[in-house]
């Protein structure tokens, strides 16, 4: 499956066999050269957080989406 993923205003595509959230985020991170160590929150286009826990469900609805992965403190930091 190919992916669009957003990170810093840039656009890649991810292919992937076969879509966990761990491996999505993984080979993610690898794509824009993300530390492994760094946490990152992802996305949909609607700027929704998706969880491990919904993420095939989200996958499953909106195929056509662009995921956003975002700096874990950017996006802690904007809750509050």
């Amino acid at each position: 499956m190919l992916f669009k993923v957003q990170n810093a205003g840039k656009i890649r595509y991810i292919k992937l066999n076969g879509a966990s959230y761990s491996t999505f985020l993984r080979q993610a991170k690898e794509k824009f050269d993300i530390h492994d160590e760094t946490n990152v929150h992802l996305m949909d286009k609607t700027g929704t957080e998706v969880d491990e826990d919904v993420f095939n469900n989200v996958l499953e609805e909106k195929s056509d989406i662009v995921w956003t992965l975002a700096d874990a403190s950017s996006v802690n930091g904007a809750l509050f």
